[in-house]
């Protein structure tokens, strides 16, 4: 079990060095927001605990340049993603710049980047309170 286990360890690390991989992940991503997203490389560490992605570009549709950041590493917790949780222990991003704009209807670029507009509610959801009860 231990040498399936690094064998699965091994292959995880090598395929996230080729480009397949970040082809198929700024693909993925691209077609999810309405923005692009750019990356130099992504690369799987540690054993696979630890994702490292450097040289990362988000444009927005009208491709005015809105967030980069040189690298960013993520620690990931592999167990729980088999309840379907995404469980985050490190999240470091280094060399962050901003190009924050807002348009005319008060909206950020960035959040323009990301959402489109009918994934943003309009309103906050109503908050419903129970009625106290009596004894």
């Amino acid at each position: 079990m231990l040498f399936l286990l690094a064998m699965l360890s091994a292959g995880l690390y090598g395929y996230s060095r080729s480009g397949h991989a970040r082809t198929l992940a700024m693909n993925r991503i691209n077609a999810a927001i309405p923005g692009t997203l750019s990356a130099g490389q992504i690369r799987l560490l540690a054993e696979g605990a630890l994702l490292r992605l450097d040289d990362i570009r988000l444009m927005d549709a009208k491709g005015n340049f809105c967030l980069a950041f040189d690298s960013l590493r993520l620690k990931i917790q592999w167990r729980s993603l088999f309840d379907k949780v995404l469980e985050i222990s490190l999240l470091q991003i280094d060399g962050l710049t901003l190009n924050l704009i807002e348009d005319a209807t008060g909206r950020i670029n960035l959040v323009n980047a990301l959402t489109a507009g009918d994934d943003m509610p309009e309103d906050s959801p109503e908050t419903i309170r129970p009625e106290p009860a009596c004894l």
